[in-house]
């Protein structure tokens, strides 16, 4: 199977701490509150065989990767936490874009507890070898 998990979530972990002082990033969604703030979950959410690419030799010469990406402040100011959860967005953007991903969902979402705001953003490259 060809798979990028581990090296994407390396290679967005480091730039986001090197972005930014005491942020918390996790390879897992997360189902609560994070311990701490600002958070970003980031998780390989599809990995298929592009269909277009398999031969008779190799099914999966080709694969398919999207990978999630949950932004969570807690800024009381919800301007300043929308601002925060988009410069996060930034860096993640250059890294994701560096590596070929395309960012193919972008938005505010609304959170169970609405003291803390949430970003969701997609990611998807359908030329992985």
């Amino acid at each position: 199977m060809i798979d990028h998990e581990e090296e994407v979530f390396e290679a967005v972990s480091t730039a986001l701490r090197n972005a930014f002082d005491g942020i918390y990033v996790i390879g897992v969604e997360l189902s609560d509150v994070p311990p701490q703030f600002p958070a970003v979950s980031f998780v390989l959410k599809n990995n298929e065989v592009n269909q277009r690419g398999s031969t008779f030799e190799s099914v999966q010469n080709v694969a398919s990767e999207e990978y999630e990406t949950q932004i969570y402040s807690n800024l009381e100011s919800s301007k300043k936490a929308k601002e925060e959860t988009k410069e996060i967005l930034a860096v993640i953007d250059g890294v994701m874009s560096d590596l070929y991903y395309i960012r193919s969902f972008s938005q505010p979402v609304p959170n169970a507890d609405s003291k803390y705001t949430r970003r969701v953003a997609r990611y998807r490259n359908t030329n992985i070898v």
